[in-house]
């Protein structure tokens, strides 16, 4: 399964270097893809650039034909391992954590602000408490004095 995995990566990748050296946008491959029969958007491109979804012997050997590679002769360049195609895969792989890990950043992001936020409010209404008080406070002394000062007199 991990094999699997990896070749499909490994594919992809170099379905995407060699796109990248034809000069083609993922939409430009679906398209040609398109007009040779099979049913591609640029979202199927992309899949298969990540290694989400395989590509299967007879959509290689059109990919070949789209980006004017010989099919025969140019099929294991789909294969093939270099220093460069390996970075690329792993730097996928690793864009791919990063999206996750931004996403998960971000959902933080808002509860640590939705906790403010609470904790503000709570604040606010112990400050209301603690002013309605000292006014409570303030009226007695002043009833207070108000009465000392009729007694006296």
């Amino acid at each position: 399964m991990i094999k699997d995995i990896y070749d499909d990566q490994l594919i992809g990748s170099n379905v995407s270097r060699l796109r990248e050296e034809a000069g083609m946008t993922m939409e430009m491959l679906a398209a040609k893809m398109r007009d040779k029969g099979s049913k591609w958007t640029n979202v199927t491109v992309s899949k298969i650039e990540k290694g989400e979804r395989t590509l299967k012997y007879p959509e290689a050997m059109r990919v070949l034909e789209c980006l004017d590679k010989d099919p025969i002769n140019d099929s294991s360049q789909l294969i093939a391992t270099s220093p460069d195609v390996t970075i690329r895969a792993a730097m996928r792989r690793v864009d791919d954590k990063n999206s996750v890990l931004e996403s998960d950043i971000s959902a933080l992001q808002k509860s640590i602000e939705k906790l403010r936020q609470t904790v503000g409010e709570e604040r606010d209404a112990r400050q209301k408490t603690i002013d309605e008080a000292q006014r409570l406070i303030n009226k007695t002394q002043e009833q207070i004095r108000s009465i000392r000062g009729a007694v006296i007199d």
